[in-house]
């Protein structure tokens, strides 16, 4: 039963937050049109909105945070330059990505 509740509930956020997004688009359709400005107002929120999937989703955490944890073990050093080397990485995956769209 336990099992069917949280299900339940998941989907019905989910549902909900759906309905939410496309009011959203409805709401930036009239207001913003199909000009610059709106082509200008989903260019900013791109990288942003990247940045957020990534991190916020919990794809990048959960492949990043054991393998920092263990570099911490082996020295500040050698962690900071992990933690620099996948900043560059994805720093340039978003641009690469981006750019070709």
């Amino acid at each position: 039963m336990n099992l069917l509740k949280s299900t339940g509930t998941f989907g019905f956020y989910t549902i909900i937050s759906r309905l939410l997004g496309y009011l959203r688009d409805i709401l930036i359709a009239i207001f913003l049109g199909t000009g610059m400005l709106a082509d200008a107002f989903f260019v900013a929120f791109r990288i942003p909105n990247t940045f957020r999937r990534l991190f916020a989703e919990g794809t990048f955490n959960a492949a990043f945070v054991p393998s920092y944890s263990s570099e911490i073990t082996k020295g500040k050093k050698q962690s900071n330059k992990f933690a620099n080397d996948i900043f560059n990485l994805l720093f340039f995956r978003v641009v690469i990505f981006n750019n070709n769209n």
